[in-house]
């Protein structure tokens, strides 16, 4: 017994009875209100993730979510950019390089710019398989410098390698500091 039902001005036929089908149409959940998959890039990491998100979501939910992923891969994010820009790739659409993207150069309805947040992913209508690159600079725990012995408080003595700087003139300039404020200096 099948019937040919119009939806979409287009004909469908079927096999399956009518009242199955109506039956159908109103106890499956839309599709819009389901999980989706997505990719997210992070460029200036070299990293990138794939996450489901609930469409009540949000771009700040994802942070966390990013945050979290990084941690178990021993990357650690030490630094998130505050001013990081996101950018939504529909599924299937060639993802243009990030320089395009952080110019205003790209003129393509198949890449959005997200502004806000903290709005629910599901107002951003997207799709299982996009794309979502996150522009910015962040920094990784492994790249922050490490703290200078002095403002260490060390309960038991420790041996410590000091170094002289003969361009600053300084004396006494502890292994973290040589590296991250003295780099490529001469040393004595």
């Amino acid at each position: 017994m099948g019937k040919c039902l119009m939806a979409s001005n287009q004909y469908i036929c079927t096999l399956i009875p009518l009242h199955s089908i109506v039956f159908l149409n109103a106890n499956l959940p839309k599709f819009d209100v389901l999980p989706v998959s997505i990719y997210v890039e992070i460029p200036t990491l070299n990293s990138e993730l794939e996450f489901q998100l609930k469409m009540q979501d949000s771009l700040d939910d994802l942070r966390s979510m990013v945050m979290q992923s990084m941690q178990q891969k021993q990357m650690e994010i030490a630094k998130w950019d505050e001013e990081a820009r996101y950018f939504l790739c529909s599924p299937l659409t060639e993802v243009p390089l990030l320089e395009q993207l952080t110019s205003n150069e790209l003129t393509t309805n198949e890449v959005t710019e997200l502004s806000d947040t903290s709005i629910p992913v599901m107002q951003y209508s997207m799709k299982s398989g996009s794309k979502l690159l996150i522009a910015g600079n962040f920094v990784l725990e492994k790249d922050t410098p490490k703290p200078c012995f002095r403002q260490k408080q060390v309960a038991r003595p420790t041996t410590m390698n000091y170094y002289s700087c003969r361009e600053c003139k300084k004396e006494f300039i502890c292994e973290p500091c040589r590296k991250a404020c003295h780099e490529g200096k001469i040393f004595a």
